[in-house]
């Protein structure tokens, strides 16, 4: 049997936390991790699970053992490969922990395709066709993704995310300076995918361009992102999850904290019943990804101005499901100069994608 030594790098303890078991998930990028406790298998915790906690609020300092999952599916040390295999695509596993009769992890088994490299044809549309207005004067003469953050411009560094993944059927939503960004990727073909423009005759909001994609595209989900996002989010794996989901769209969020600088004093009957010293308020933002299905193209109008949350507000009312899809991994919007000079001292003292 051939035993995986990477799984080693996803072993933990039962005292870490949450927030470290986060930063392992990242690192090993093999979307799970294993909770041990001298060698004994006592529980694992997956991508799914960190984003469940998120969205149920739980404080990402608190240990790990109270997420994780204890009814883990696994194979005997006895049994072969093969029935791992077959224990994995019925239960729809890209990984199976391999165990002994005194449930000491020994093993573990990954699928066959976890180290292949696939190809999605589902488009891809990256909007860069914003002013750029809070990054003046960067942005007087270069439009916002043209901007360098580190090496290279931040509108790359986001192709080539999205083209690790295996996407390569790209659209960029152009507008401001958009010669520049036509001059610099051209037909994409340096980069080996294929680039198509889509040009705003005036402003259209931040889902406008949607109505003026070629309606030939791949009866598949389409990906968006905004042209000033990086992140290291798993494309791949958002997909498959909106797929799984089955809505009519999903949205990336990200949780935001908001520090309220006072003591804040709770009252009833002109009595003060309780006291919070400077009290954090958790909120969920829209991180500005998504996925959604081709039927979203029939709704809106070639030349129709409008933005990407009021479009999605607009599929709820009409009782559309619209999911979520918390976010923990590395996310930076670069809207404000202090963000800007931030990120690109961090890419410029080492920092990458590829870590």
């Amino acid at each position: 049997k051939m035993i995986n030594k990477i799984f080693h790098k996803a072993v933990l303890n039962k005292e870490k936390t949450i927030q470290e078991v986060i930063k392992n998930l990242s690192v090993t990028n093999l979307q799970i991790c294993f909770i041990c406790e001298k060698q004994k298998l006592l529980g694992t915790v997956t991508d799914g699970d960190i984003r469940r906690a998120i969205l149920k609020k739980i404080n990402l300092d608190q240990p790990i053992k109270k997420i994780m999952n204890t009814d883990y599916v696994f194979v005997d040390s006895t049994l072969s490969i093969h029935k791992a295999r077959k224990l994995m695509k019925l239960y729809k596993l890209n990984q199976i922990p391999v165990i002994n009769k005194k449930k000491i992890l020994i093993n573990v088994f990954f699928s066959e395709t976890i180290d292949t490299s696939p190809s999605y044809e589902n488009p891809v549309i990256i909007m860069a066709g914003g002013f750029g207005k809070r990054l003046h004067p960067l942005t007087e003469d270069t439009p916002k993704p043209m901007l360098n953050i580190g090496s290279q411009p931040i509108l790359e560094t986001i192709i080539k995310r999205f083209i690790k993944s295996g996407f390569h059927n790209f659209y960029i939503s152009t507008y401001y300076k958009a010669e520049m960004i036509r001059d610099y990727f051209g037909d994409g073909s340096s980069l080996g995918v294929r680039i198509e423009y889509v040009n705003e005759k005036k402003p259209l909001g931040t889902a406008g361009s949607i109505g003026l994609l070629p309606k030939n595209l791949p009866n598949l989900p389409i990906l968006m992102m905004n042209g000033d996002v990086l992140t290291k989010v798993d494309f791949e794996h958002l997909l498959k999850t909106h797929v799984d989901q089955k809505g009519m769209a999903t949205m990336c969020i990200r949780e935001y904290d908001i520090q309220i600088p006072f003591g804040v004093v709770s009252i009833a009957n002109q009595q003060a019943i309780n006291f919070l010293e400077k009290p954090v308020k958790k909120f969920f933002v829209n991180a500005g990804i998504y996925v959604f299905e081709p039927e979203m193209l029939r709704k809106v109008k070639a030349g129709e101005n409008i933005d990407m949350p009021d479009l999605l507000d607009k599929q709820i009312k009409e009782g559309q499901r619209v999911n979520v899809f918390p976010i923990h991994e590395y996310w930076k919007d670069i809207g404000h100069i202090n963000e800007f000079q931030s990120v690109n001292e961090s890419f410029n003292n080492g920092f990458s994608f590829d870590d």
